[in-house]
């Protein structure tokens, strides 16, 4: 009725490939003068994801932990792209905002060696509540009465 065709092929993506990586299916395109069929070019797009950003084969995301996690050190639960393979990572104490952590072999595949990875690089940023109970607040009051002693 309009004059397009409509058609559902299956198509193989390569682990690790990029956005607006081509991909050709041979012989899937239109018909030539001659009666060839031409190529089908597919463009990748690849959708935003919440949790990683991308720097080469590197995946970079943020964990955001609680003054007293920085403090005092810690341990945080970090995703990968496996499910199946979250990390706990260990914070050390005297953590500094923006500190970067690396964990080897978590990072994006090599599309032209699949044994090749990059790494997963961990930005701390600070949680700062919005809301905290009376408990919570009594603490904190303490603890900056503290702070400014140290500080006079």
């Amino acid at each position: 009725s309009d004059g397009v065709e409509k058609l559902t092929l299956k198509l193989h993506i390569p682990v690790g490939v990029r956005n607006e990586s081509r991909l050709i299916l041979k012989g899937e395109g239109e018909e030539t003068p001659d009666g060839r069929l031409g190529d089908l070019i597919v463009v990748v797009k690849i959708k935003k994801n919440n949790i990683f950003t991308q720097d080469g084969l590197n995946l970079v995301c943020e964990k955001s932990v609680s003054y007293a996690e920085l403090v005092l050190g810690g341990q945080v639960l970090v995703e990968t792209l496996d499910p199946n393979s979250n990390r706990i990572l260990s914070i050390p104490s005297g953590t500094k905002v923006g500190q970067v952590f690396k964990v080897e072999g978590q990072g994006m595949p090599s599309v032209e060696n699949q044994k090749v990875r990059g790494n997963l690089l961990i930005k701390i940023s600070l949680d700062v509540p919005e809301k905290i109970s009376e408990k919570h607040k009594e603490i904190l009051s303490e603890l900056l009465k503290i702070e400014k002693k140290s500080d006079v």
